[in-house]
């Protein structure tokens, strides 16, 4: 089983509002939600399946990116 999930939602809040806004926040917590049904689902049904996270890029507190700080450049992977 193979979860593609693309979450846009997060990054134009992000540019709209910046990362340290309420918004953003928000919109984090309502990823890890849906992030959390779907392990449950898996888990329930048990589906072995693998999880890997990643993002396209950072961006700084002043809603941009592009840049070269550590913010902009840096992107996780777990």
């Amino acid at each position: 089983v193979l979860f593609f999930l693309h979450l846009a939602g997060v990054d134009t809040i992000g540019h709209r509002e910046g990362a340290l806004s309420m918004q953003y926040g928000r919109g984090v917590h309502f990823v890890d939600g849906v992030l959390k049904q779907i392990m449950e689902m898996t888990d329930r049904d048990h589906i072995d399946t693998g999880f890997i996270f990643t993002s396209d890029h950072g961006f700084s507190n002043g809603k941009s990116h592009g840049g070269r700080s550590p913010q902009e450049t840096q992107c996780p992977f777990v």
